[in-house]
């Protein structure tokens, strides 16, 4: 039997306001989802593809799902996809997006994303 989906917080960072005191601003998936797919899945060579629910996406114009892929040797992180739990995994990937270096989010969400790349057997060489 699969892993029953769990979700481990992530949390914001927002500029003047101290980085233990920023709020949860989503939830990565783990385990398998209802469909038998992986939340967790290898999607290029050593590279993670992950699911962030969003907990108030309406605020920053987005929808209940970001797609989020990242390279679990440099660390570097970009969204390629936002949509509704329906159709997340089905949408085209969002091209050329912005990469977000690790070190430019809040510190917290490091176990995270080391989770997220041991759930996939890639290893991690950023600190």
């Amino acid at each position: 039997m699969a892993d029953p989906v769990i979700e481990k917080p992530m949390f914001n960072l927002v500029s003047g306001i101290p980085e233990n005191q920023n709020v949860v601003g989503g939830y990565v998936s783990f385990g398998v989802f209802r469909d038998g797919l992986p939340a967790i899945q290898l999607v290029g060579v050593g590279v993670a593809q992950f699911f962030e629910r969003e907990v108030q996406p309406e605020s920053f114009g987005l929808k209940e799902y970001t797609r989020w892929e990242i390279h679990c040797s440099t660390g570097a992180r970009r969204i390629t996809g936002n949509n509704d739990a329906n159709n997340i995994r089905n949408m085209a990937r969002w091209e050329n997006q912005k990469v977000y270096p690790i070190t430019q989010g809040n510190k917290r969400n490091k176990s995270v994303y080391r989770a997220i790349c041991k759930a996939v057997d890639l290893p991690v060489s950023w600190k």
